[in-house]
């Protein structure tokens, strides 16, 4: 027997693809936009959302778990693909032979990956993330510790740093400020140390990008120059004209219906 469902659910990927390039329009070309499309996209469908976007010209795409990463690989999605939730023993082959770029939160992890890479024969790429102040992922080394571990993974690349603001949408707590100072005082000292970074991602969607941008550069740094989008591009809401927005009109649309 056929089984019939009474509702469902119709997702437009014409819409998907239209957020996503309002959005790379507010924050300007040189913020590299990388939607996130983890859990199945959100439960969007991650084979068709991860094509949509890939040929709508995203850079970059995150999951959480390499599974996720192959099954876009094998969607036919040629985007750089971010692991955020590293990667399993079993896994380090998939992560090779997939291109996928994992996030690093250890020491210890990181020269793993610096022994995976020097197997394969080839110098891979991986993203760093410090705990600033969220308590959940990230290295919370010192910068002097950080950067004796990348000089001694001379068989990796490290191409991308990140944190995760905690409470970025709460203007009434110091706690985004203080992550901020702490991200740009890891990037300093990477930087000064000659990591450069090409991919910096201080924050995630709402008006963490915003506030990282300003206060960032109250201190004299660039601001991010990368930004992870979870839920926004999923949004029934239009976003507004791209001519008429700035990046702080970010928080604003965020806080609309979905």
């Amino acid at each position: 027997m056929q089984m019939l469902f009474r509702t469902w659910a119709e997702v437009s990927l014409g819409r998907i693809a239209e957020n996503f390039h309002s959005i790379q329009c507010a924050v300007g070309d040189g913020v590299v936009v990388s939607p996130a499309v983890k859990a199945n996209a959100y439960g969007h469908g991650a084979r068709e959302v991860g094509r949509c976007l890939d040929a709508a010209g995203a850079r970059w795409l995150a999951v959480s778990t390499t599974d996720e990463g192959v099954e876009l690989r094998d969607a036919g999605v040629n985007a750089n693909i971010l692991v955020m939730g590293d990667f399993l023993t079993f896994e380090r082959e998939a992560i090779v032979e997939r291109r996928l770029t994992p996030v690093i939160h250890s020491l210890v992890r990181l020269r793993d990956f610096n022994r995976v890479a020097a197997a394969s024969g080839r110098r891979l790429s991986w993203h760093l993330k410090v705990d600033t102040g969220m308590g959940r992922l990230g290295s919370r080394a010192t910068a002097a510790e950080l950067i004796d571990a990348v000089r001694e993974a001379p068989h990796t690349k490290l191409e991308g740093l990140m944190t995760h603001f905690a409470s970025a949408s709460d203007f009434s707590s110091s706690q985004t400020a203080e992550q901020i100072a702490a991200f740009g005082a890891a990037r300093a000292a990477l930087r000064s140390a000659g990591h450069r970074p090409s991919t910096d991602a201080p924050c995630e969607q709402r008006s963490g990008c915003a506030r990282a941008e300003g206060e960032l550069g109250q201190h004299g740094a660039s601001g991010p120059a990368a930004l992870r989008l979870r839920t926004a591009c999923f949004r029934l809401r239009s976003w507004p004209c791209c001519e008429d927005r700035t990046s702080a009109d970010l928080e604003s649309c965020d806080r609309g219906s979905s």
